[in-house]
């Protein structure tokens, strides 16, 4: 059997003025949100593990992390779910045109188009995505509120060449961005978070819960979005932590056409 050797496969997203903003959201005046919590953490429901995806044969982590956020929402709502290695092979060939077993048409892709088509079409046959807003990983608090109301953060991440042989992604203070620490030096790689607390967040990776810092998120992810998905809910109509999901969505709607 060979080594796991770890598979990048984001591509930056283009531009799109039509994406909501969460912290647009979040100043709106008639926002009420509750208090975020210090820490808050949605692992504890899944009780298998994770899976690896295809993310060590294919570049295929923003699926693979849209698959992983579908599983943990299930896990939670008390209808658990277990993503397939078809299942995600399937919509990496969908959203991307990737032929298996042909490595010229593995060429990874960018989580707006994945997100879109999501929304669209739905991912692991038929699940669909009620919205998304984009977030700032250097607005830690936008990161936090992801996570805590909305069971995770879908994190894009610019990774250095640095961070391949660590086992918590941290950087050193004062630490320059050049040579080995290079924003993109190894490559692009999508996850999802479901943990936080006062130190940084956890991140589901190659099937694999892995610490990333706040100081190593705000230099390294330059996309991260909450997702907003009826997969979530528990009969409710809320998130698990109040969130109104159908007002939220129908606000967000409304801050669309403004």
């Amino acid at each position: 059997m060979s080594a796991f050797s770890p598979k990048l496969g984001r591509l930056k997203s283009k531009p799109d003025p039509r994406t909501l903003h969460l912290r647009d959201y979040l100043l709106t005046p008639a926002t009420t949100l509750p208090a975020l919590p210090p820490s808050a953490d949605w692992t504890a429901a899944v009780k298998v593990p994770w899976g690896m995806l295809s993310n060590d044969q294919v570049g295929d982590c923003v699926i693979a992390a849209a698959a992983h956020m579908l599983m943990q929402w299930r896990w939670n709502a008390g209808a658990p779910f277990i993503p397939t290695d078809l299942q995600v092979l399937a919509d990496y060939s969908a959203v991307t045109g990737y032929i298996p077993n042909d490595p010229s048409t593995d060429n990874g892709t960018d989580p707006l188009t994945a997100l879109k088509r999501w929304k669209n079409v739905g991912f692991c046959t038929g699940h669909k995505l009620g919205g998304f807003v984009a977030t700032q990983a250097t607005r830690q608090k936008e990161i936090q509120y992801a996570i805590a109301l909305m069971e995770g953060s879908y994190i894009a991440l610019s990774l250095p060449i640095a961070a391949q042989n660590m086992t918590a992604w941290d950087i050193p203070p004062g630490q320059q961005l050049v040579g080995d620490w290079e924003p993109g030096s190894w490559g692009g790689h999508m996850v999802e978070a479901p943990k936080y607390d006062e130190q940084g967040v956890w991140v589901v990776t190659w099937g694999a819960l892995k610490f990333v810092s706040w100081a190593f998120l705000a230099a390294y992810c330059d996309e991260s979005f909450a997702l907003i998905s009826m997969d979530m809910l528990n009969g409710t109509q809320r998130s698990p932590l109040g969130l109104d999901i159908k007002t939220l969505g129908a606000d967000l709607q409304a801050l669309a056409k403004n």
